[in-house]
């Protein structure tokens, strides 16, 4: 990944304030009125080096938006980058095992916790940076999630493991072809 470096920062402050644009005052504005930026996207479309190149324009850090970067050893297809080599933190990332699932909502108030402790407590501009809409709507937006809502699917794999145990694997899986034909014809029968 090409980086600007700090030659490049004063080229594109100089560039920006011959356009009539003087970043500081920018950045001050920024932060004074608490404004979130978001760089979102579909991936491999470079929302990650957009989010350095600004990061280090703005002085500040970024809070990694990924459904699935939040989990530890979930590095393949996810395309974690290791944004402490350019001395920028980056949140959100590595946060949780794969067996323990991080729901939306966990999710939405450990960044907004986040948003407020590290970026707007300490004077940075908080810099949202990834893919997973539903998880940037619950950060960003006032959805309302009803409890209904919140399934906590550790008790649901807790008893399909122990019916596995009780009845056997073929017993389980008759089960869920009876319960959902559709998608038990998507998965092996030892899935």
């Amino acid at each position: 990944m090409l980086l600007i470096e700090k030659n490049d920062l004063l080229r594109i402050k100089k560039e920006l304030k011959s356009a009539g644009i003087v970043l500081e005052s920018s950045i001050d504005k920024l932060k004074s009125t608490k404004t979130v930026i978001i760089i979102c996207g579909p991936t491999c479309t470079g929302k990650t080096q957009l989010a350095i190149h600004l990061a280090k324009l703005f002085s500040t850090d970024i809070l990694s938006v990924d459904s699935m970067q939040v989990y530890r050893g979930m590095n393949i297809g996810t395309d974690k980058f290791r944004s402490e080599n350019y001395g920028i933190k980056q949140y959100m990332v590595d946060i949780s095992d794969p067996d323990n699932p991080v729901t939306v909502v966990e999710f939405r108030d450990i960044c907004r916790k986040v948003i407020e402790d590290e970026f707007l407590k300490k004077g940075k501009i908080p810099l949202v940076a990834g893919g997973s809409g539903l998880y940037i709507r619950a950060v960003i937006d006032d959805l309302e999630f009803t409890p209904e809502a919140i399934i906590d699917d550790r008790n649901i794999r807790e008893k399909v493991k122990n019916d596995i145990r009780k009845y056997g694997l073929k017993r389980v899986f008759e089960d869920l072809q009876f319960i959902d034909p559709v998608y038990s014809k998507k998965i092996s029968s030892n899935d």
